[in-house]
């Protein structure tokens, strides 16, 4: 994409470095984009250990629900 002669998706968070610098633009962003949707998978009984009842809480924040 950056040669110019390609276009794609990428991530916003991947993307704004190019971004910042002006080598990538966004076109049209209201028109075409996609929501991908994230999934956690455990092992069975672990729903409940601090770490992956901290990790879930972290990413549902991070990611805004």
């Amino acid at each position: 994409m950056l040669s110019g002669a390609f276009i794609g998706y990428l991530p916003e968070h991947y993307a704004e470095h190019w971004v910042d610098r002006g080598r990538l633009r966004a076109i049209l962003p209201t028109s075409f984009g996609y929501q991908a949707p994230f999934s956690l998978i455990y092992r069975r009984g672990r729903a409940r250990e601090q770490m992956v009842l901290t990790f879930r809480e972290y990413v549902r924040t991070s990611m805004g629900s």
